[in-house]
């Protein structure tokens, strides 16, 4: 039994995790949450149906619907991150730089800038410099 508990544990345990993120707007009311297991995240509404799927592999995502048509895509360089729509046109960039990242529209614009700090709370802003939401990640990425 104990070898059983012990096989259990180390095979099939990390399958059970899953990396948990859920974004609130800025009244502090959720809006949404994507839970992301492997290479595969899905999305959900603040009333928890499902509204698509990201799946990543080698630095490029794919974006899906709910009946697994394709919505956009996003390729990763360094630091930074082009996203394209689905006929494959430049729809944004995103640009990490230390816990922060600044969004840039398709005319290279900024749209918005994120903080993530020390516990995993990320804050977003507006082109403005308002703040638009947040969001909190628990546990760890799945294998």
């Amino acid at each position: 039994m104990k070898q059983w508990l012990i096989f259990l544990i180390l095979s099939g345990g990390m399958a059970l995790f899953a990396q948990s993120t859920t974004y609130y707007g800025k009244n502090g009311q959720v809006t949404g949450r994507a839970v992301t297991r492997g290479n595969t995240t899905t999305y959900y509404d603040s009333t928890g149906k499902n509204t698509g799927r990201a799946v990543t592999s080698g630095g490029r995502t794919t974006y899906y619907d709910t009946s697994g048509k394709v919505t956009g895509r996003a390729s990763s360089s360094g630091n930074t991150t082009t996203y394209y729509g689905p006929t494959g046109k430049v729809t944004g960039r995103e640009i990490r730089n230390g816990n922060g990242k600044t969004y840039y529209g398709n005319r290279g614009n900024v749209t918005g800038r994120s903080v993530t700090n020390s516990s995993g709370t990320t804050s977003y802003y507006g082109s403005n410099g308002s703040m638009t939401g947040r969001s909190t990640t628990t546990g760890k990425p799945s294998r």
